[in-house]
């Protein structure tokens, strides 16, 4: 019967950190800062992503620092940021207040006046409008109206009290 013993890296109390790599452009780039951290005494383990530009390091608090770890990328060509984690929130969560809901309400009423407002004047850009109509919602004015001027008719050379055509042949 055979046993084996755990990885070494399972037995330590390993920490895991997350770096923001800037300056990645390839899979080579990746392949560099994974190794540059590799090699650095107490990380078991680094992981880079190109498309996210990350590299998550597992390391031995005791053997190494952050300040080592991102010196090892800055020796490889790279800047490397230590990514603040999220902070668990220690705050009760807050209870709403008549204000917020005397907000909300009003906000609501606005909502609905304005979605009605808006359906109303949609449907009015859809309805056909015929002409009578159009001329009901704008009448013409007097001024508006063209002026009638002699046509040609009223300045004839005939002489006066006859038509025209009705005169004697001489």
């Amino acid at each position: 019967m055979t046993t084996t013993a755990p990885p070494p890296a399972a037995t330590e109390a390993t920490t895991a950190c997350t770096l923001e790599i800037g300056g990645m452009t390839c899979a080579s780039c990746v392949g560099r800062v994974e190794k540059a951290l590799d090699r650095v005494d107490g990380v078991s383990a680094a992981e880079v992503n190109l498309a996210t530009e990350v590299a998550t390091v597992r390391f031995d608090p005791w053997q190494v620092g952050l300040d080592e770890l991102t010196a090892a990328v800055a020796r490889a060509g790279y800047t490397a940021t230590p990514r603040r984690e999220a902070q668990p929130a220690t705050a009760p969560a807050e209870v709403p207040d008549a204000h917020d809901d005397d907000h909300l309400t009003a906000l609501k009423r606005k909502w609905q006046v304005t979605l009605a407002v808006g359906l109303g004047l949609m449907v009015l850009m859809y309805v056909p409008l015929y002409l009578d109509t159009m001329d009901w919602l704008m009448p013409r004015s007097s001024w508006s109206r063209p002026s009638c001027s002699p046509g040609p008719a009223a300045t004839s050379t005939a002489p006066r009290g006859r038509r025209p055509g009705t005169g004697r042949r001489t």
